[in-house]
Parts: C-alpha cells; structure tokens; sequence
C-alpha cells in the first residue's frame, strides 16, 4: 500500500465534502471529539445521534473519527484518558489499582462477589476514561473545527468564483 497515495486519496475526499462550510466542520468537530474518547465501540452510533441531532455532516463526523481513533492512536488515547481522569476525577487509576483489583477478584466469594467488584470499579473507572478522554479531546475537536470552518469557507468561495 502506497502511503502517500493512501493520504491523497482521504484528503481529496475529504475537501470533496459538500455542504455549508459550518456543516461541514461540525461533523468534524464531532468526530475527533467522539474519536478521541477511549469509548470505541460507541463511536459510530454515538456521532450519527450527535451529527443529526445537531444537523451537521455525519460523513464528516465518521471519516475524522477513523482518523482520530486507528490502531496506531489506541495507546495515546487511553494513555491521556487515565492521565487527564486522574486529575479531573476523584478517582486514581494507576498499575498498581490494576493489579489490586485482579487480586479482589482471585479473592471474591462468587460470581455475586465479583459482579459487585466490578460494578464498583467499573463504573469509577468508566468515569475516570471519559472524564479525562472529553478533557483533552474538547480542545482538539474545536482546533479542528475552526480550521475545518476556515478551510472549507476558502473552498466554497473558490467553488462559487470558479462558476460565477
């Protein structure tokens, strides 16, 4: 596969999006908003529901989440998650509370025992990911979007001065 072919093809796709410019960078504010929360599985439904909620361009939103959110993006997403949950939550989460809470569960008395376990910690960690995931993705997803804004207003005007 031929990188630099691969980055033209998604570039060229991506300004070949139609619409009003602000259309347009708000599906991209979307997905890389929604892309870079450690909630992966939910990403599609979740910027379909916010992109028609807010009538804004779910290929958009879609393409910039696949951007955000690739395997090679998986480590630094999580990573920040924890760090930035760590300092926005009351909640700690480090190795060491890993290791911690897969002793509980060698230790729990039953399946009961375990499910309470891992309700309790599961929900602090949930909170902990997608507090500190939204933390560092709001910034990026409103720098992307008021460049996409920019970009897309010069294209459009390019588009209406070529025909006009």
């Amino acid at each position: 596969m031929n990188l630099k072919r691969t980055g033209r093809y998604f570039f060229l796709r991506i300004i070949r999006l139609r619409g009003k410019p602000y259309f347009v960078a708000g599906g991209i504010f979307w997905g890389i908003f929604i892309g870079l929360t450690p909630i992966v599985p939910l990403h599609t439904i979740i910027i379909i529901a916010l992109t028609l909620a807010t009538r804004t361009s779910t290929a958009a939103g879609i393409i910039f989440s696949w951007l955000a959110c690739n395997p090679l993006t998986f480590f630094p997403i999580y990573y920040l998650s924890v760090y930035f949950g760590n300092k926005v939550t009351p909640y700690h989460l480090d190795s060491a509370k890993i290791y911690s809470i897969m002793k509980m569960f060698e230790q729990a008395d039953g399946f009961i025992a375990s499910i309470y376990i891992l309700l309790d910690q599961g929900y602090q960690t949930i909170t902990l990911l997608v507090a500190g995931g939204a933390v560092f993705a709001l910034p990026l997803g409103l720098m992307g979007y008021f460049i996409s804004l920019k970009i897309f207003s010069i294209t459009q005007q390019k588009r209406t001065s070529d025909r006009g």
